[in-house]
């Protein structure tokens, strides 16, 4: 499976547990779920992930993120996200398109 998208459902925490362990999937599509807190640091090892849409939640970017050189769409808005886009989003370098409206942020952390 190359392609995972589950938005629009009633999913709690333990799905992000679990997703340390598809380290194949190009596409994660978690967007309007109940997912709050930290997005699992195990996210940096999803060498192949091309999208990950997170909007309608309420999580955390994790530093780890930045890990993922091929990541190109990044999408969280309406998360709650408050302070500073973490620097970590800088080592994106495959990264065309960041949507993070509809949040709290006030520059750079």
């Amino acid at each position: 499976m190359h392609h995972l998208n589950l938005s629009s459902n009633s999913l709690q925490d333990e799905i992000l547990v679990e997703l340390k362990n598809c380290s194949i999937l190009v596409t994660v599509d978690l967007t309007r779920n109940n997912l709050i807190g930290q997005f699992p640091f195990q996210v940096g090892d999803m060498s192949k992930l091309i999208v990950l849409r997170l909007g309608g939640n309420a999580l955390i970017i994790p530093f780890t993120l930045g890990n993922i050189s091929c990541l190109q769409r990044l999408t969280m808005p309406s998360n709650h996200l408050e302070g500073g886009i973490p620097h970590d989003l800088g080592r994106l370098m495959s990264l065309t398109h960041l949507y993070l409206g509809v949040n709290s942020l006030s520059g750079m952390a």
